[in-house]
C-alpha cells in the first residue's frame, strides 16, 4: 500500500469519527492566514481567494503604477505646428487637472513648476485608456492622449503623450518614472516557481520593451486599450490559472476577469473593488 493510500484512509477515519473538529480545522487555519497577511499589509477578500494561489500558471502585470511608481518626471516637451511651448504647457495644465490617472497627477504637479495660467475649456471628457479630451471657448478640440488614438496623425510612437488640436499633432511629452521597490525580486521569484510573467500596457512599445529587459519579462503587450487588455486576459486564462496585477481603471475589467486579481492600496476605487488581494503598501516585500 502506498503512502498516499494510507494517509487518505487515515483522513477518512478521523473525518468519519471527529467531523467537528476536521470541519473547524481548515476554516480556523483560512482565519488565522488572514489575519496574519492583514498585519503586513496585505488584505485577502475571503478564505476562497486563498485557494486561487494554488497552481498558478501566469502573473499579468501592468506597467504604470504596477511595475514603476507612477511617479512621473518630464525629460522633454516638444511642440509642433508652430505652437509655442508655453501655450503647449498651459493646455496639458489645463486638461489633466481633470483626470486622477497617475500620469495626469505627475504632470500637473510637474507643469505646476512652469505656470499657474490655464484654457477655459468645455465639454471636457475622460476616455478610459485613451486621455482626455475638451473644447476651447472658441470651439477647438484638443486631445492629449497615447500613441494609440492619434496613430492617423504620426508613426513615430515613441513618445510618451500626444496633444492634439483640431485632429492636428501640436505637442509630445517624454516622460519616466522609475521601477518600484520589489519588481525584480518579485519576478525572479515566480519564474523560480515556475509561474510566467506577463507585462501587459496601454503605453508605448519602446516604454514597455525597456521595462520589460529590465526586470527580465520577455512576454510583452503594449498600446493595448481596455477591451483588448481584457481579451488577451481572456486568451491566457484559458491556458491555466492566472493572477492579473494592476491598478487603473483600465485595468479594472481584467482584475475582475482574472481568476486572481491584485491591486494596491492607493490605487483606483473601481481597481480596488475588482481585485480580490490589496497590497496597502503599493510595494513588492518580502519578509
Amino acid at each position: 500500500i502506498t503512502l498516499t493510500r494510507s494517509l487518505m484512509s487515515a483522513i477518512a477515519v478521523l473525518v468519519i469519527s471527529c467531523p467537528c473538529a476536521m470541519g473547524l480545522a481548515t476554516p480556523t487555519a483560512v482565519a488565522v492566514g488572514i489575519g496574519k497577511a492583514a498585519k503586513q499589509g496585505i488584505v485577502v477578500k475571503g478564505g476562497s481567494t486563498l485557494e486561487q494561489f494554488d497552481n498558478l500558471k501566469t502573473a499579468v502585470f501592468d506597467k504604470t503604477g504596477t511595475l514603476t511608481t507612477g511617479n512621473f518626471k518630464i525629460s522633454e516637451i516638444k511642440s509642433y505646428s508652430d505652437f509655442q511651448k508655453d501655450e503647449v504647457v498651459k493646455i496639458i495644465y489645463s486638461l489633466e487637472q481633470h483626470s486622477s490617472h497617475p500620469i495626469a497627477v505627475s504632470l500637473v504637479k510637474e507643469l505646476s513648476k512652469q505656470t499657474n495660467e490655464w484654457v477655459a475649456l468645455e465639454n471636457i471628457k475622460e476616455e478610459k485608456g485613451i486621455g482626455m479630451s475638451a473644447t476651447d471657448e472658441q470651439g477647438n478640440r484638443f486631445l492629449l492622449s497615447s500613441f494609440q488614438a492619434q496613430k492617423h496623425l504620426t508613426i513615430d510612437d515613441s513618445h510618451s503623450v500626444y496633444l492634439s488640436k483640431n485632429d492636428i499633432l501640436i505637442a509630445t511629452v517624454d516622460i519616466k518614472d522609475e521601477i518600484k521597490n520589489g519588481a525584480k525580486e518579485l519576478i525572479k521569484l515566480i519564474k523560480s516557481e515556475g509561474i510566467n510573467p506577463i507585462l501587459l500596457s496601454g503605453d508605448s512599445q519602446k516604454r514597455c520593451e525597456e521595462i520589460g529587459t529590465e526586470l527580465g519579462i520577455p512576454e510583452i503587450y503594449f498600446n493595448k486599450l481596455p477591451h483588448e487588455k481584457t481579451e488577451i486576459i481572456r486568451s491566457l486564462k484559458s491556458k491555466g490559472k492566472l493572477l492579473m496585477v494592476g491598478d487603473g481603471i483600465n485595468d479594472a475589467p481584467s482584475l475582475e476577469l482574472a481568476d486572481l486579481g491584485l491591486s494596491f492600496g492607493d490605487a483606483t476605487k473601481i481597481a480596488i473593488n475588482s481585485a480580490q488581494v490589496i497590497l496597502l503598501n503599493n510595494v513588492f516585500q518580502f519578509y
